[in-house]
């Protein structure tokens, strides 16, 4: 059974559009206590383990590579949580001490991760296996990782993305320093606006896209952390980008870790006049894919865009597909069991596509 979780339909002034309306320490507050509602969730991340639909292209199939890449982060999470365990220990130090050992173990754990992330190489591409001869043509398909992901298993995404909608894909990549700390900056960017330096360039990148007249379609992929960072791409787009052009954009997100998602109206239905426009939003198009008994989208997009709109609360737009199911891997939980592939095409029948739909409404209003 698939649920359709309808639309936000709040219609409100493009005064509302930003991304929050509270202080960033009670957004934190509030994220510690979902997080711990929600803590019983936390192993569906990576379950189920099987199968391996896509085969090596999977982050958990038996291959030395993803073994490796397990093994990478099996080690900093050990050692992350000993650094951020043993703080509280390392307060009776002088200040000078503690500075040095602080600040040097988040450089060594730094330095250890750049050739893990493909020594800060930041864009990526990857080609289909079968392209379809002159469609895409006019068309720009970007996307931006989630957490815990290096340079393996974003070209892994990438290259699944690719055989799947038979499209270039480009990607920015949003770099992992191990899982522990790449939630910490989860935290960070949702509740205090940070912007790192992935976000600066998917601004710069996706910005240049939707205003070069070579493209009549920008289709931005986000997945988990990349949710994050493409609202707050979203957010600049907005207030930068004219209106015509922010026409361009579609957005498709998966397991998306945010907690706004703005596509404010931008004509009313309330507009009169001779040759007033139909009611219509800044971003013509935004579809969420969620599995309900993912960690992530439960912190997420399934908190979020279920909460009813009020005048000073967070918007989160898009209509969004609740599947039956578990795990967060892009690859593993949520391409293989939405577009099944078989000779590096998608086929026209499967269970996901094929399910029984409820559409709840019960948010919408």
């Amino acid at each position: 059974m698939t649920t359709i979780v309808s639309e936000q339909a709040n219609m409100t002034t493009t005064s509302l559009s930003l991304p929050n309306f509270v202080s960033p320490t009670q957004l934190l507050i509030s994220d510690l206590k979902l997080v711990w509602k929600l803590r019983w969730y936390i192993p569906s991340i990576i379950l189920p383990l099987t199968p391996d639909l896509s085969g090596p292209l999977d982050e958990l199939a038996p291959t030395w590579a993803n073994r490796a890449d397990l093994a990478f982060h099996a080690v900093l999470v050990i050692a992350q949580l000993g650094f951020l365990a043993s703080i509280p220990l390392c307060l009776v130090l002088p200040l000078g001490t503690f500075l040095l050992y602080f600040v040097g173990f988040v450089v060594a754990n730094y330095l250890i991760c750049i050739p893990f992330n493909g020594f800060l190489q930041t864009e990526y591409m990857a080609a289909p296996k079968t392209p379809i001869p002159g469609v895409g043509e006019n068309e720009k398909w970007i996307f931006i990782n989630g957490v815990s992901v290096g340079r393996h298993w974003l070209n892994g995404n990438l290259q699944r993305l690719a055989n799947t909608f038979r499209r270039e894909i480009f990607a920015v990549h949003n770099p992992t320093f191990g899982i522990i700390f790449d939630l910490i900056q989860c935290l960070i960017e949702r509740d205090f606006s940070y912007n790192t330096r992935d976000i600066r360039q998917a601004y710069t990148f996706i910005k240049r896209e939707l205003m070069s007249e070579m493209n009549t379609k920008v289709v931005l992929i986000l997945h988990s952390q990349g949710g994050i960072e493409g609202g707050m791409v979203i957010d600049w787009l907005l207030a930068d980008v004219p209106e015509a052009k922010m026409k361009k954009l579609e957005v498709y997100t998966f397991g998306n870790a945010a907690n706004h998602f703005n596509n404010p109206v931008r004509r009313s239905q309330d507009d009169s006049g001779a040759g007033a426009p139909d009611y219509g939003r800044a971003i013509g198009h935004i579809e969420h894919y969620a599995n309900d008994g993912d960690f992530v989208a439960r912190f997420g997009v399934l908190e979020f865009a279920k909460r009813r709109c009020g005048e000073h609360e967070n918007r989160f737009v898009g209509q969004v597909f609740q599947r039956a199911g578990t795990g967060h891997l892009l690859c593993q939980h949520y391409l293989d069991y939405m577009f099944v592939m078989k000779d590096h095409k998608v086929a026209e029948s499967n269970p996901f596509m094929d399910s029984l739909a409820w559409v709840d409404k019960t948010h919408s209003k």
